[in-house]
């Protein structure tokens, strides 16, 4: 066994060795650099790979030409592709082309650029310009610091903006979770129905103040007590009310008595001692049935309904006095 070990440990030493002699290698100042005009300038940096080169401490690039742009690459940064350049500071790039300017920014595929700090882009082409943000998806822009873009161009130009659903997100709990299309539309179904209700009562109400208009009447002159019924409807909502009208012989409290003649007196009280309340009902007006039944009317020419009551009859209930 331990033959075996030995022999397996001698055959990796060699293909070490071997890929040394055909690999030219640099080491320079701690750096290391692998492959046909590779370079490592400064301190513990790596470049792998043909004409790779870093020129920060803490760096490494992998791949063809990687790190071989214009800007030097960023000190303590990664790159992994051909052409791939982290010169932002701490910043990573993987893919081919992929560029990352600003400190603390990430850039994975192709093409993709991070040009603002801790910005994040992530797929073929996406590009960051602010920073914070961060643009998901192929094309995917920044429009905005620290957002969150899937799409690209601009918003309200449908020509060029691309969209993307965000799918299989859960019910929004905090006040600052995504608010998915479900949540949205429950939302929107509870504020339409409290809508409808006031729209209701509104329509309740004026059909409530017309019916008591029309239970409006005249008193004969010679008369002290009447009852108006009156009918009203609004926008489909219909009332009804029963109003007692009294003219008192002597003042109540609160009430001056100002006589002009032994007959008449100016001190004049209406009573509305019976009315549908729509406000304060719970079966909305316009699905309410009055019935007067128990209520010995006289006949209808002596009974105003919104008009005047005619002659006094002796009745039990209806009556003129």
């Amino acid at each position: 066994m331990k033959s075996f070990f030995l022999s397996k440990s001698l055959e990796i030493t060699s293909l070490i060795l071997l890929l040394a002699l055909l690999l030219p290698t640099h080491v320079q100042a701690a750096g290391v650099a692998i492959g046909d005009g590779a370079s490592a300038t400064l301190g513990t940096s790596t470049a792998i790979g043909h004409d790779a080169r870093t020129n920060e401490d803490r760096s490494v690039v992998i791949g063809y030409n990687a790190g071989e742009l214009q800007d030097p690459v960023g000190n303590t940064s990664a790159a992994i592709g051909a052409s791939a350049n982290p010169s932002g500071a701490n910043s990573l790039v993987i893919g081919s082309d992929a560029q990352s300017q600003g400190v603390n920014s990430l850039a994975i595929g192709s093409r993709s650029t991070a040009n603002a700090a801790s910005a994040t882009a992530l797929g073929y082409r996406a590009l960051v310009n602010h920073e914070g943000s961060i643009a998901i998806g192929s094309f995917s822009q920044s429009h905005r610091e620290y957002a969150v873009s899937v799409g690209s161009g601009q918003v309200g130009d449908a020509a060029t903006y691309q969209y993307r659903r965000i799918t299989n997100v859960a019910t929004p709990i905090n006040g600052h979770d995504v608010a998915t299309k479900e949540y949205v539309d429950n939302h929107h179904h509870i504020l339409g129905h409290q809508f409808d209700n006031i729209e209701r009562r509104v329509n309740n109400l004026g059909a409530m103040q017309v019916s008591i208009a029309n239970a409006q009447v005249q008193m004969p002159s010679n008369k002290h007590t009447a009852i108006g019924v009156g009918v009203g409807a609004y926008r489909g909502s219909s009332a009804a009310t029963v109003g007692l009208y009294t003219v008192f012989r002597a003042a109540l409290p609160g009430f001056a008595l100002q006589v002009i003649s032994p007959l008449q007196t100016q001190a004049k009280k209406k009573k509305v001692v019976w009315a549908s309340d729509i406000l304060s009902s719970p079966t909305p007006l316009s699905q309410t049935r009055f019935s007067l039944s128990h209520i010995h009317l006289p006949p209808m020419d002596q009974l105003g309904i919104g008009g005047q009551i005619s002659e006094a009859q002796h009745h039990p209930c209806c009556m003129l006095v």
